[in-house]
């Protein structure tokens, strides 16, 4: 199957995918091979077509988000427009001329590129008798691993699906048949990594797929195209995230991770009190119920026996900061140069986030500049950069930033639309012991002096906010 432009989804409904669209799309590494039929081959089928076996060339293709490709308005306009009963060719194609990006990202384009010039896989893929909604990208953007198993994973569904594109209630036993015929190669090993993670990724799995084709292809366009917060993809740097605390709920993570993504900011668009700036997720435990991208076992914290939130000052000066910036941050960062850029600037690079964390005289590491974020990702640590500049660092700083950590981790799969209701559930689950009381002295204390805090700890992007966050807390 060759990435480009899928101009042959135009007009077509997904529910054109099969009987079962959403099962279609489904990966099958947790069922049975096909049992063996009378003289020990499986029963023949009529709808089987090991002919049509098809995958997407990890040479040329790739699977990512593309967070702020689209809207939520976008994609809603652009199903109606390319997909179900409303579909038309003339829409679709007005559709694509005025919102080249998001059309590429859902797949009613020309396949958008990536830095190195490869096809992203988009929301939505092509088959013989219709489309799919790509929930195998989905699944692996939320488990933070599409950069290893995301290509495994969809190429082990578009194998399936493609040699049993015709089947209706054969579909399953189709399947177990290309599974040990056809598609062999394309299974996803249950014992290997890729597996293994797939099969522990239950929430993940129930953020991309719901009861309806459509409903499911809303998901996946959210967590592909739209995403509450915006990444961009920076050098693989093998120590760029040091042991200093930060954990799950059920135990701590290592974060030894080699690929890094840089967080956009504001990450918090709804404040506790109601204003538009506050650096806490608006949090009602009596609110409306959580959407499917809420991830309880994402849950995380520092642990506040191991770190502390404290400025650095004179770790670095303006112009350390910007070369920084650009040797592991800017838009052509590389692992040589930000190498470069630690060995030359340790203190800096620890205050910064972006090597080895400093300490402080008690052992404890000092939480940087630059945080954490899921698997693969860093955002600006605003919370700390706010407790610095209330001078509450040593009583409410972990406080701050743990609020924010834990509900980020939760729901930093959420489209814009469900991030609300996403933190309400988080609040009254997973992140409730997290919470800041706003009755509390820190809590207090951020509502007397926000406007001031946030002033000086928060931007209107990544960049604007880091230049910020690291005045304070590096310079």
């Amino acid at each position: 199957m060759s990435a480009g432009c899928s101009d042959t989804l135009r007009t077509m409904d997904v529910s054109d995918a099969g009987a079962d669209a959403d099962a279609d799309a489904d990966r099958r590494i947790d069922e049975p091979r096909a049992p063996s039929g009378e003289g020990g081959g499986a029963p023949p089928l009529a709808c089987y077509s090991p002919e049509n076996a098809s995958g997407y060339d990890p040479a040329k293709n790739v699977v990512a988000a593309q967070p702020g490709a689209c809207t939520a308005e976008a994609v809603a306009e652009g199903l109606r427009a390319c997909t179900g009963v409303t579909a038309n060719v003339d829409g679709c194609d007005a559709f694509k001329a005025s919102n080249l990006r998001c059309a590429g990202c859902l797949g009613f384009g020309i396949f958008n590129k990536d830095d190195a010039g490869k096809a992203i896989l988009p929301a939505v893929l092509p088959r013989e008798n219709g489309i799919y909604p790509n929930t195998e990208a989905c699944v692996s953007v939320l488990l933070h691993n599409e950069a290893t198993c995301g290509m495994a994973y969809v190429n082990e569904a578009t194998c399936l699906i493609s040699v049993c594109d015709t089947c209706t209630v054969d579909r399953a036993a189709c399947e177990w048949r290309a599974a040990d015929d056809a598609c062999s190669g394309a299974l996803v090993d249950l014992n290997g990594a890729c597996g293994k993670a797939y099969l522990d990724g239950q929430a993940a799995q129930s953020a991309c797929n719901a009861t309806t084709a459509s409903d499911t292809l809303a998901k996946v366009a959210a967590v592909l195209c739209e995403r509450n917060v915006v990444f961009k993809k920076l050098a693989l740097f093998a120590s760029m995230i040091a042991l200093f605390g930060l954990g799950a709920a059920a135990g701590c993570s290592d974060h030894a991770n080699p690929g890094i993504e840089k967080v956009d900011a504001p990450a918090i668009p709804v404040p506790r009190d109601g204003g538009s700036d506050a650096p806490k997720m608006v949090v009602d435990p009596d609110g409306d119920p959580g959407p499917g991208c809420y991830l309880p076992d994402n849950a995380a914290s520092f642990d506040a026996a191991k770190v502390v939130v404290a400025a650095q000052k004179g770790a670095c000066t303006a112009a350390i900061v910007a070369e920084a910036k650009a040797a592991c941050l800017g838009t052509s960062p590389s692992q040589a140069k930000c190498d470069a850029f630690k060995a030359a600037n340790a203190t800096c690079a620890g205050c910064l986030g972006i090597g080895a964390v400093n300490k402080d005289a008690d052992g404890k590491s000092i939480i940087p500049a630059l945080v954490p974020f899921g698997e693969m990702s860093v955002l600006p640590n605003s919370d700390a950069c706010v407790a610095v500049a209330l001078k509450n660092e040593a009583t409410c700083g972990v406080a701050y930033v743990n609020e924010t950590t834990c509900l980020l981790a939760t729901c930093d799969t959420c489209a814009s639309a469900d991030l609300v209701n996403c933190a309400n559930e988080s609040a009254d689950g997973a992140c409730s012991a997290a919470l800041v009381d706003p009755n509390s002295a820190c809590g207090k204390a951020y509502a007397a002096g926000q406007a001031a805090a946030d002033a000086a700890c928060r931007g209107t992007s990544f960049d604007d906010t880091f230049a910020k966050v690291a005045a304070v807390l590096c310079e």
